[in-house]
C-alpha cells in the first residue's frame, strides 16, 4: 500500500470517528459535499488543565479528548449559502 493511499484511508477514518463538535459550523463545514475540503486535527489537550471540564470528557464510558481541526477548502463551498442552511437545522 502506497503512502497516498495510506493518507486516503487515515482521512475515511477520520470521516467516520465519531467526533462530539464544540459548535454548529465545526460540524458543518464538514458536512457539506460542494468543492473540495482539506483537513487535520491537532491534540490541545495537553494545553488545557487536568482538572478543568474541557481536559476530557467521558460518554458512554468512551473518553473523548479536545483536538482542534484546521480545515483549508477551495471558494465552492460557500459559507454563507450551502453552509447556513445545515447551521439551522441544529
Amino acid at each position: 500500500m502506497g503512502k497516498a493511499q495510506k493518507k486516503k484511508l487515515a482521512q475515511k477514518a477520520l470521516l467516520s470517528a465519531e467526533v462530539i463538535y464544540d459548535d454548529v459550523e465545526d460540524e458543518a463545514l464538514i458536512q457539506v459535499e460542494e468543492g473540495e475540503v482539506h483537513f487535520f486535527d491537532y491534540p490541545v489537550h495537553t494545553e488545557i488543565e487536568s482538572s478543568s471540564k474541557f481536559h476530557t470528557l467521558v460518554k458512554d464510558g468512551k473518553s473523548f479528548k479536545p483536538y482542534r481541526r484546521v480545515v483549508i477548502m477551495d471558494n465552492k463551498r460557500d459559507i454563507n449559502g450551502s453552509l447556513a442552511p445545515l447551521a439551522a437545522n441544529r
